[in-house]
């Protein structure tokens, strides 16, 4: 591992100076759990680490304007622990123990794993289902971007830092999914990641959708036309069907030690199937909680 300075600044304000002022010799340093295995295999050589975990302003997890906010060093243990994410987010909840192992998660935060912008991680499928927003703080001020457009050339720059991340809770009617297969062991990278939001209007028509697939093409895929084939319909099983295999046409999946290239499209038409029928019990549950406690 080549030698590097780590410095440490205290505020957000300080961590985007010393950014732009370093440039592209400089790598930000959160957990560490991805950064850390590509520095000792060399496939970056930074000469200065700017390390985050000075600036608290980057921890916590509170409401705001109908959305769950946390700070981008939230860990990915402190989320699976706290209460709020257990109530308001249970698909994020039953996810989390399924990422690596305690000892990683303990470690990663959620910041971290989303800047990483790898198509891999599980949990940015399932918040860009969600419809997460990212807040990235640069030397031109503040700014807002989908999670699924963090990889896009003008996402996340290398002299941004990636602050919190909102959340909208989901309301009545509204239930989320995500499903995960891993070839090995269940907390390992997994092969094909599906991720389903539904929400149903009052007469039990699909009134909105997201989609999305992680694992099967360089970055994270919104399957758009499927959900389209989902807008003001019954989710009925020929309607479900339909919606997966349009989800399978739009992954460019590259073969791997995880599968080859048919097998991942192949289960992806399984996993977008099975995602979509578990949000839309998710749905019905929370309807039908919410009344209970109204």
């Amino acid at each position: 591992m080549k030698p590097f300075i780590v410095e440490a600044p205290a505020t957000v304000s300080e961590a985007v100076d010393r950014l732009h002022a370093l440039g592209p010799t400089a790598c930000l340093l959160a957990g560490g759990t991805a950064l850390l295995p590509r520095l000792k295999r060399g496939d970056l050589r930074p000469a200065h680490l700017v390390w985050l975990g000075q600036v608290h302003e980057l921890r916590g997890i509170h409401h705001r304007d109908g959305e769950l906010v946390i700070g981008a060093l939230t860990s990915l243990h402190q989320l699976t622990g706290d209460p709020q994410v257990a109530r308001l987010l249970p698909a994020l909840h039953a996810l989390l123990p399924r990422v690596a192992n305690v000892r990683i998660r303990t470690m990663a935060t959620l910041g971290g794993n989303l800047a990483q912008r790898d198509a891999g991680f599980d949990p940015p499928v399932l918040l860009a289902a969600l419809g997460t927003r990212a807040s990235l703080v640069g030397p031109g001020g503040v700014r807002t971007v989908e999670v699924t457009r963090l990889a896009d050339s003008d996402g996340l720059a290398t002299n941004e830092v990636l602050t919190e991340v909102a959340v909208p809770i989901p309301a009545a009617g509204t239930g989320a999914a995500v499903v995960k297969h891993s070839p090995r062991s269940w907390t390992d990278r997994s092969t094909v990641t599906a991720a389903a939001m539904v929400a149903f209007g009052p007469d039990e028509r699909v009134q909105a959708a997201r989609i999305t697939l992680g694992g099967v093409g360089s970055r994270i895929i919104h399957a758009v036309a499927a959900q389209r084939t989902l807008l003001n319909s019954r989710l009925t099983v020929d309607r479900v069907a339909e919606a997966s295999r349009a989800a399978a046409t739009d992954v460019r999946p590259s073969a791997d030690v995880r599968g080859g290239e048919a097998y991942k499209r192949a289960m992806a038409e399984v996993f977008v199937r099975r995602a979509l029928i578990t949000a839309a019990q998710a749905a019905r549950q929370r309807k039908i909680l919410l009344a209970e406690l109204h």
